[in-house]
């Protein structure tokens, strides 16, 4: 099967200039100016994207706290001499928006874009608001140029906050593609030592060679010493060791009385030039002209059910119970990518929380761990009543050798009793760093209520921090038995995430993509310990193929050979379904393969699944049964996303793709089960 084509750049553009003419866009409309109404504007990048031959378009994100001089910095871009982006640290705290300035046509068939954020003046209080606005109106960036003012000398706490909140919110590689730019660079008082400075002796005024050698060699040992100070925060606070920002200076763009010469710096002729050859080269020989989208990182939750059962309907379907259905509403309302895994034992939430360390961590930006159970005492149970350490949870996710040791991590344990335990709720085991823990403990007639009670002051959008300190205080207020504490490990506000608004058709794609990829690199690991439970347990299961008078069942590469004879693992692994009956398909072959092998496969599957002696193998095909189910719910959504999104172009070339747990094969023209 060919593979399916991914829609370049220039698709993309194509994308939006038809929801813009068409008026169908769902998220905010963009503020644009359109630089092609002035002639002589962007002149020195034009001549260098000329000289340098560029038939790429480029996207610079410009980013900084409020009074940085980023709208001077997109004046000296535009290069009218005038102020086409207002200025002032007043308009700027105004600014709730981003703002484009596009010349659709600098260079025939290359579009420049500059697009301006919002100032950086309240991160605290506005950050899911702020990273928002900047996805909503970035879909992808050639590179991000974060301002801030040379004349501050040192990198301060409000820079320090901002770069840990971008990092954060849109992973590593937004610092890859991060430039520094020091503004007001020609405001930098280089005839006055300070503490930057060398002992060096200073040269009689007459001596106009010598005070310019000595004013470049302080300037070039300022910006040095800058770039030092950042890198030095990115290596000691967030662990990025392997990533140089690099640190360029920015001048004015207007001549005034005391500086006729706006473009000359000590140790340069002409700044702008400069910034613009050094952002080009960053842009092409770093990134070879690549976009890179703003909107890829997933916020996970996983729930684990060991409270509630699924509910079988009159057609043979399961459907979650409602608790765990309002839960996972809740999360998907927050902007969480969400897992429902319900009857877990001991062994297979081992296996669960060790394949999380399969994933890419750099895609995630936030990990949410909801556990649901019942027991006779204040601890956590599996499905078989056995008793649970907090401690083994936290310790598969939290060892600072870990991925997951910076990611921010939300855990949740809900537990309910038949009976009022008479032991308190204590935590013997507590999350580590960048963790915070939420436990309920209440009598089975009131869990209902105390879920509700949870799940409604998430809803509400504040800190992690003032929601379960609010929920701590509506359980002690209210007359429901439970108990009710927090543990909080952030070392700052954490904001709850807010569902993605997909800015265009190709964006709902590469977004569902990257689902996609994070729940495969989980399934693998998972598969794998299936096989092997299945293995050890070969010679029961090849009982009860032979009890059905099959020797030998042709199957496809992921099929387990026992003794000679291939069993399909897909016959185990007919799923009961959560929902509406759903296609199921995994690398290299279709789970439902017992469907088509008719009642034999299916009795097959069923004897496989409540034969007692094979306990432990049941409980991995049952987790892997639940994982299955969920990616090709989302695979669904990616091969509609993708239809959508290449239809014309897919129906010309004649060919049909989509994406399957496994990913080689897809899931096109799979069966039902």
């Amino acid at each position: 099967m060919a593979e399916p084509r991914l829609l370049s750049d220039q698709d993309d553009e194509e994308d939006i200039d038809h929801e813009r003419a068409t008026g169908t866009r769902e998220t905010i409309s963009d503020d644009i100016t359109d630089l092609s109404e002035y002639n002589e504007s962007m002149s020195t990048m034009k001549h260098i994207l000329t000289s340098e031959g560029t038939s790429s378009d480029i996207h610079l994100l410009v980013v900084g706290k409020t009074g940085q001089g980023k709208s001077t910095f997109i004046n000296s871009l535009i290069e009218l001499k005038k102020e086409i982006a207002k200025e002032g640290a007043e308009i700027d705290m105004c600014t709730e928006s981003c703002h484009s300035y596009i010349h659709p046509e600098l260079l025939p068939g290359v579009k420049v874009r500059v697009i301006d954020s919002p100032g950086l003046q309240d991160m605290h209080a506005n950050e899911q608001s702020y990273i928002d606005k900047i996805k909503a109106h970035c879909q992808k960036v050639s590179l991000v140029l974060y301002c801030m003012k040379m004349t501050d000398h040192r990198l301060d706490s409000d820079d320090t906050l901002a770069l840990h909140r971008l990092h954060q919110a849109f992973g590593s590689d937004f610092l890859k593609r991060v430039v520094i730019v020091l503004t007001f660079a020609n405001k930098e008082d280089c005839a006055q030592r300070d503490s930057r400075d060398e002992e060096d002796d200073e040269p009689p005024f007459s001596d106009i060679e010598g005070w310019a050698r000595l004013l470049r060699k302080r300037f070039v040992n300022r910006v040095q010493l800058r770039a030092a100070d950042i890198n030095a925060f990115l290596k000691q606070r967030l662990q990025i060791n392997d990533l140089v920002v690099q640190v360029v200076p920015a001048g004015y763009y207007k001549p005034t009385f005391s500086d006729r010469y706006p473009m000359k710096l000590p140790d340069r002729e002409n700044w702008l030039h400069d910034l613009i050859k050094f952002a080009h080269s960053q842009i092409k020989e770093k990134h070879n002209f690549s976009l890179w989208n703003l909107n890829d990182k997933i916020h996970l939750a996983i729930i684990i059910d060991n409270h509630g059962q699924v509910r079988e309907e009159e057609d043979g379907t399961k459907t979650i119970n409602d608790d765990a259905q309002k839960i996972k509403e809740t999360l998907n309302t927050l902007g969480f990518c969400t897992l429902y895994f319900n009857s877990l034992s001991s062994q297979t939430i081992n296996t669960l929380l060790e394949a999380l360390h399969h994933i890419d961590h750099s895609q995630l930006a936030t990990f949410a761990l909801i556990f649901l159970c019942k027991g006779k005492t204040r601890h956590l149970y599996d499905c078989n009543s056995e008793m649970i350490e907090a401690g083994k949870i936290f310790g598969c996710l939290q060892d600072d050798q870990s991925p997951f040791a910076q990611l921010p991590k939300i855990y949740y344990f809900h537990i309910a009793h038949d009976q009022e335990p008479k032991e308190k709720l204590e935590v013997l085991s507590v999350p580590s760093k960048n963790s915070i823990l939420l436990i309920t403990s209440v009598i089975q007639k009131n869990s209902s209520v105390v879920l509700d009670t949870v799940m409604n002051n998430l809803k509400e959008g504040a800190s992690i921090q003032k929601c379960f300190k609010e929920i701590q205080k509506e359980c002690d207020r209210n007359d429901m038995k439970v108990s009710c504490m927090y543990i909080d490990k952030f070392t700052d506000k954490f904001v709850l995430p807010t569902p993605y608004e997909p800015f265009n058709s190709r964006a709902e794609k590469e977004y569902y993509k990257k689902q996609l990829e994070i729940y495969r690199s989980m399934w693998h690991p998972i598969r794998s310990k299936t096989i092997s439970a299945i293995s050890e347990n070969k010679d029961k299961v090849l009982s009860i193929v032979r009890s059905e008078r099959i020797a030998r069942i042709a199957t496809s590469s992921v099929s387990l050979v026992l003794g000679g004879g291939m069993v399909v693992l897909g016959l185990a692994l007919i799923p009961f379904t959560l929902g509406a009956s759903v296609a199921l398909s995994v690398a290299g072959g279709a789970v439902g393969a017992g469907a088509a092998l008719g009642g034999v496969g299916a009795f097959i599957a069923r004897n496989i699944l409540e034969n007692k002696q094979l306990k432990s193998a049941q409980e991995h095909i049952r987790l892997d049964q639940q994982l299955s189910i969920s990616i090709n719910e989302i695979a669904e959504k990616y091969s509609i996303a993708m239809v959508k999104c290449t239809q014309s172009a897919l129906s010309s070339e004649g060919m049909v793709g989509s994406f399957a747990a496994g990913g080689a094969q897809g899931i096109a023209n799979l069966s039902r089960i």
